[in-house]
């Protein structure tokens, strides 16, 4: 499941998954159109869930999260606890950077 939630302090796309693949990528879009319809600056991107993700899946979260960037919104992304996981590495291999 993937959902967008309003939280306290803005909104918060949460991937309930243990992998994602191209066949999300509609519903991740969706979301991420959701929430810029919303009048908030603070998005939380919570993969704390994830385990696996196709290069394709996370070139279009990757596209996402940059576009909302450019847009000045306030992005926090949670990881797996562990982080030597390979979502976490992922992101730190493409050296993008949230701040």
């Amino acid at each position: 499941m993937i959902s967008l939630k309003k939280i306290e302090n803005g909104y918060r796309i949460k991937f309930e998954l243990d992998y994602i693949y191209p066949t999300h990528k509609e519903l991740i879009n969706e979301l991420f159109e959701d929430y810029l319809l919303q009048d908030e600056d603070k998005i939380t991107i919570d993969l704390s869930k994830v385990k696996i993700i196709d290069i394709s899946s996370f070139k279009n979260i990757l596209s996402q999260l940059t576009r909302l960037k450019k847009k000045g919104k306030d992005i926090t992304i949670i990881f797996p606890k562990d982080n030597d996981h390979y979502i976490s590495r992922i992101f730190e291999l493409t050296n993008f950077k949230i701040k």
